[in-house]
């Protein structure tokens, strides 16, 4: 017998696109050319618990080139080039790809490597 209310449907929703910020500081993000008022902040793995030390990514407009830009968080650094993770999820690799950053502080005249690592999530069938 139908239900006197109607049915229901459940919607699952899960992100394309996760940032892990597994260094000891925080890292910014954005989408590139989108200026900063829509960037975003990832606590550092250490001070943060497990599941807080991640950001969901959102573009911030869906008509613009779809780039991730990364720095520190403080005065000095420097957002680093342009990287278009969705080329990296087309890797011949099974996995995904990594390639690495250049994240420049201008203020202090320092420079350090950040790794950046592109994974498919396992399907989470519900």
């Amino acid at each position: 017998l139908p239900h006197p209310i109607g049915s229901s449907l459940l919607v699952t929703l899960s992100p394309r696109l996760v940032i892990l910020n597994r260094t000891s500081a925080p890292l910014e993000y954005r989408q590139a050319g989108c200026g900063t008022e829509g960037a975003g902040v990832i606590p550092p793995a250490a001070e943060a618990a497990a599941a807080d030390a991640h950001a969901m990514l959102h573009w911030q407009d869906p008509m613009a080139a779809k780039l991730l830009q990364l720095r520190r968080l403080g005065r000095g650094a420097e957002w680093s080039g342009a990287v278009a993770l969705s080329a990296l999820l087309r890797s011949p690799l099974s996995s995904g790809a990594e390639l690495t950053l250049r994240l420049r502080d201008l203020q202090e005249g320092t420079f350090e490597i950040l790794r950046v690592e592109a994974r498919r999530l396992e399907s989470r069938g519900t």
